[in-house]
């Protein structure tokens, strides 16, 4: 469609931008955006779904786009710490089951807020 050109054409611009600066966090920031809004599609399949072999499916799925969107928010974070990605990352580890990189997020969180 016309907007996954769109999606695979700003993806090339913040990659080609990371090429040229690589701590350019907003690019990082931008490209784990453009992967996790796959997930709307998913959600709205899994919108009064009963069938529950298709809703793991689509689960599962849901953790592959985060796990592909992780590494770019976290190159973001390493650059440019906020709040926000430390809120988003803690709860990315969660949802993927590894409850200890959660649990140094919420440990990063609580000094932030302090």
């Amino acid at each position: 469609s016309d907007k996954e050109g769109k999606k695979e054409e700003a993806l090339g611009y913040f990659k080609k931008a990371i090429e040229l600066k690589p701590d350019y966090a907003d690019a990082y920031i931008n490209i784990y955006r453009l992967i996790i809004s796959e997930e709307e599609k998913i959600n709205k399949e899994m919108e009064g779904l009963t069938d529950f072999d298709k809703y793991d499916e689509l689960q599962a799925k849901k953790k592959d786009i985060y796990k592909r969107g992780l590494p770019y928010l976290e190159k973001a974070d390493s650059f440019k710490r906020t709040v926000e990605t430390v809120k988003v990352l803690r709860s990315i580890y969660e949802i993927l089951g590894n409850t200890e990189k959660a649990k140094e997020y919420d440990g990063i969180l609580s000094k932030m807020q302090g």
